[in-house]
């Protein structure tokens, strides 16, 4: 066949690169110069791939174990601090929410991501202790704080004064020479914890009436403070200047069942200690008796509820973050095919700094 007019016929020059595959390897490429240098001249080496890094490795890590410890921390701060204002409307959001990420990480498992999967479930996981660790630090630690400023304040009541006269109190502070009975406290011991109750009454030598009150309308109360030779120490009840008390607020029927689920009232224990009291003691109290905690200064006692809650989510955040970097390391290792160049080199990076170092 000829040549098309106006066309020159290929030169031997140029045919010399026919013989060669259009699509060249990755690793092989051309030196900069004359395009009809000879086939000699042309380098083979590896090519560098800027996508693996060794620290890609450890970013990964913080991703994954960051973000559960972030969920964590953040609803377990709404759910302790704001439960008791709207207690519905974060159950019912955070459910919804755990729903979703539980429902996001099946359809991940069932198209074969599994560690996408892995990851959704662990998030779903932070919001559902999320929650409950807020819950249980409100409800355990927290429901006689928060009624201080929203109850009222009793002052000079007297001990024999009917507790359901006082039903909307959030403090009292009694008459002079007022203080926990230790020489009639009792102790009902549960899991290792002693729940210690002593009547309050008038001290003898305060009083002129050398008749002892055996109808007991308050009840002090405390936590493995009414054993040894000392008696009942609980709160401040061995200061002679102290007459005043922090009521404690029983729960409504929700909270009382949420309650029940993640651990014992202390009401319900020092209920107990009380029937034995009266019965030891021979002793008689209305149904509606009230526990104070008996201290010194009202507002740094209330004080010490918040601290001791913020101690007590510190110490939850410390356990859980081992938990959630646990789970960051078992999702990098399900991946491992996905991230073996990374970890090649995350390897070789950690030899070289040792054979350098050591």
């Amino acid at each position: 066949m000829e040549p098309m007019q106006g066309m020159a016929s290929p030169t031997l020059a140029s045919r010399q690169w026919e013989t060669e595959p259009l699509l060249q390897r990755n690793n092989d490429y051309m030196v900069d110069g004359d395009i009809s240098a000879k086939k000699d001249r042309r380098i083979a080496g590896p090519k560098v791939d800027l996508g693996v890094n060794s620290w890609t490795v450890f970013f990964l890590f913080l991703k994954l174990t960051l973000t559960p410890i972030i969920i964590f921390m953040f609803v377990s701060i709404i759910f302790m601090l704001c439960y008791h204002l709207i207690p519905v409307t974060l159950i019912v959001i955070d459910c919804i929410l755990v729903v979703t990420l539980l429902y996001v990480s099946f359809r991940m498992y069932w198209s074969y991501f599994g560690v996408e999967a892995f990851t959704y479930l662990v998030l779903a996981f932070a919001l559902f202790f999320g929650a409950t660790t807020g819950t249980h630090v409100s409800l355990s630690m927290l429901p006689d704080y928060w009624p201080y400023n929203h109850k009222r304040h009793y002052t000079n009541v007297a001990p024999d004064e009917p507790a359901g006269a006082h039903s909307d109190a959030a403090a009292l502070v009694f008459m002079d020479g007022t203080k926990p009975d230790g020489s009639r406290s009792i102790a009902y011991e549960r899991w290792g914890t002693k729940w210690c109750v002593a009547p309050i009454s008038v001290d003898a030598s305060s009083s002129t009436d050398l008749s002892i009150s055996t109808d007991i309308q308050y009840w002090a109360v405390g936590k493995d403070c009414c054993t040894g030779h000392q008696g009942f120490t609980c709160g401040a009840s061995q200061n002679p200047k102290a007459h005043s008390g922090l009521v404690m607020t029983g729960l409504n029927k929700l909270n009382s069942k949420i309650g029940s689920l993640l651990s014992a009232s202390g009401m319900i224990y020092y209920d107990e200690a009380v029937l034995m009291a009266t019965a030891k003691y021979d002793l008689t109290t209305p149904d509606d008796h009230m526990f104070v905690h008996f201290v010194a200064d009202i507002e740094e006692a209330r004080w010490s509820y918040y601290v001791a809650a913020w101690a007590y989510w510190w110490h939850i955040q410390s356990l859980m973050a081992i938990v959630w970097a646990f789970c960051g390391v078992y999702a990098i290792v399900m991946g491992e095919k996905t991230y073996r160049k990374h970890i090649k080199a995350l390897q070789s990076d950690a030899f070289h700094v040792l054979n350098h170092n050591f």
